[in-house]
């Protein structure tokens, strides 16, 4: 695609008067902090919501891997947008959502319950590549980061709002008690969404738009792929300490499940610290260097916990750095991966969303055995080996970001 053409593809829709674009990122990011925190607040509790259904402790880690799971459908959000239009894709991913949520409060198993989470997940997986392709599509390069900042947000309130809410209801209620509230929320948010995001004038315009084509184009292009390798390293990662951190600190401090939620704020801090300086910074000091900048702090953060010991404030400091480089990192990252390949943009982070979810759900997988087999050390030891690679592949893609000449290369 030539840099004229990238230019056209990036801004084929008009974002119309800021105030009904920031009203539509707005309901867009309740939307995404309905899935957001429905995939991210459970994982510190997992332990405890297999031990209410009897199960062993070494069966807790398939409950993220069933959240992060279905993740594997999102390359396909293009394909089923293009088939139903991008209003209704948006209703059948989140009656596909809240169902899922809604039904594990009469789940009678742990195994059927896993299989719920694979059907909420599912529903999850879908929105947020559309959510991500609505600003790609509606602000130019120039100021994307400001605004994706804002719709990240909701990754960050998962985190802070929704692990202490998660924390306080399974101690107080039970543990799907935090899932029924969470589709209700969803249902608001998909309102608001059709209302003042994905309307009808915005969906034809997407329709009538050019393309150059779905996730094969995305897999034959050089960066574009080097791009996702970057972010599947990250995802290992960032995964395989978020999965083992908790059991680690309940085992070393023995804390509540309460106490944990209220201590997991901090993180919560860091998250909402890195999206403050996307929003406010990430524009101006260029979106590959803010990449490359996170991973050094997440790098600097694994150091230190490895570091920590039996203290629990250098575990929480080191913590803190770890979450505040890696969401700065990954935030960064999605400018760059909504312009790499323009004309192909849902395909682009519809994919982007899959590669993560396979990355979230192998570290997942093996965290907690790894943990049990070689201890805290050698999984962080594997976290900074991933995380070096991650930093090796975004290294050799290049983006000139010249005003409308955005074209991305790989380097030789």
């Amino acid at each position: 695609m030539s840099a004229g053409d990238s230019a056209a593809a990036g801004q084929r829709i008009a974002s119309g008067s800021p105030r009904a674009l920031w009203r539509g990122v707005a309901s867009l990011t309740l939307l995404r902090f309905a899935g957001d925190t429905a995939v991210r607040a459970p994982v510190p509790f997992v332990i405890f919501i297999a031990a209410s259904y009897g199960a062993l402790p070494e069966s807790a880690g398939w409950f993220a891997v069933a959240l992060g799971l279905s993740g594997l459908v999102s390359p396909l959000v293009s394909v089923i947008e293009r088939r139903v239009g991008a209003r209704r894709s948006i209703v059948i991913s989140t009656a596909i959502f809240a169902g899922g949520c809604f039904a594990l409060a009469f789940a009678p198993s742990f195994p059927i319950a896993l299989a719920l989470c694979v059907v909420l997940g599912l529903g999850r997986s879908l929105i947020g590549p559309q959510a991500q392709a609505y600003v790609a599509d509606t602000v130019p390069y120039a100021r994307r980061g400001t605004v994706l900042g804002v719709l990240e947000l909701a990754w960050a309130l998962a985190w802070i709002v929704g692990v202490p809410a998660f924390g306080f209801l399974i101690q107080r209620a039970a543990w799907w008690v935090p899932f029924s509230v969470i589709g209700v929320i969803s249902l608001i948010g998909t309102w608001a969404t059709l209302r003042f995001a994905i309307t009808r004038d915005h969906a034809r315009a997407l329709a009538a738009g050019p393309t150059s084509g779905g996730l094969a184009a995305v897999l034959r292009h050089v960066p574009a792929r080097r791009v996702l390798l970057s972010s599947f390293c990250l995802m290992i990662a960032i995964n395989l300490t978020v999965v083992v951190y908790a059991p680690h600190l309940v085992a070393q401090f023995g804390l509540t499940a309460e106490r944990l939620g209220v201590i997991s704020i901090v993180l919560g801090v860091a998250d909402v610290v890195a999206e403050g300086l996307i929003i406010f910074a990430l524009d101006r000091i260029g979106k590959q260097r803010s990449v490359l900048l996170g991973l050094l702090v997440m790098g600097a953060g694994l150091f230190g916990f490895l570091a920590a010991g039996l203290n629990l404030l250098a575990a929480m400091a080191s913590l803190f750095l770890v979450f505040l480089g890696f969401e700065y990192a990954v935030v960064s990252n999605l400018p760059v991966a909504s312009e790499v390949l323009p004309g192909a943009r849902t395909a682009m982070m519809g994919s982007l969303s899959g590669v993560n979810s396979i990355g979230r759900t192998l570290a997942a997988l093996v965290a907690i055995p790894l943990y049990a087999a070689i201890g805290l050390s050698g999984v962080l030891v594997i976290s900074l080996f991933a995380l070096a690679l991650a930093a090796l592949a975004f290294w050799s893609v290049k983006l000139d970001e010249r005003p409308h000449r955005i074209e991305a290369y790989a380097a030789d």
